[in-house]
């Protein structure tokens, strides 16, 4: 079975019948979003260990530019396979326990864009409670977070 046969159906062509709202064709009555998370709120639930953030930018982009402390790092394009792994493959290539369908989860970026992108990928396939970090990255730092700089990974494993 392939990982794509396995991922849910989020939205489905509308028909005139089909009330909710519509949106570039689809129907967006059966799918909603959490809401979005502020600084303030992410700030706390981090130092309280209350939520996972996940960090979808390069590696590299955190030693240039740094990270938000505690955060994991899932690139984009390996959050779809990388979170249908099983427990045990999704710790050894990630560096963290894969979170359960319910724990609370946040995904950054630097400025929210890449983010929501991994939000609706972690949703498809069975999240519930992950919620995009508006501003990311960028707002993190202008409203004065602390900031890790690793340091730049000698390569990349995919």
């Amino acid at each position: 079975m392939s990982l794509l046969s396995r991922l849910p159906v989020i939205g489905s062509k509308f028909d005139k019948s089909h009330s909710g709202s519509k949106t570039a064709g689809y129907s967006t009555s059966s799918f909603s979003l959490p809401q979005d998370i502020g600084f303030e709120e992410l700030k706390k639930k981090l130092d309280g260990n209350e939520i996972t953030l996940i960090d979808v930018r390069a590696p590299s982009e955190h030693s240039k530019i740094g990270k938000i402390p505690n955060s994991k790092n899932i690139i984009l394009e390996q959050v779809g396979t990388r979170i249908l792994m099983p427990d045990d493959e999704f710790a050894e290539k990630c560096g963290f326990k894969k979170p359960h369908f319910d724990d609370p989860l946040a995904v950054n970026c630097f400025t929210g864009v890449r983010a929501r992108t991994a939000q609706l990928a972690i949703m498809a396939v069975g999240y519930k409670n992950v919620r995009l970090y508006k501003g990311s990255f960028k707002d993190w730092k202008e409203q004065g977070g602390p900031v890790e700089y690793p340091p730049e990974p000698e390569s990349v494993e995919s």
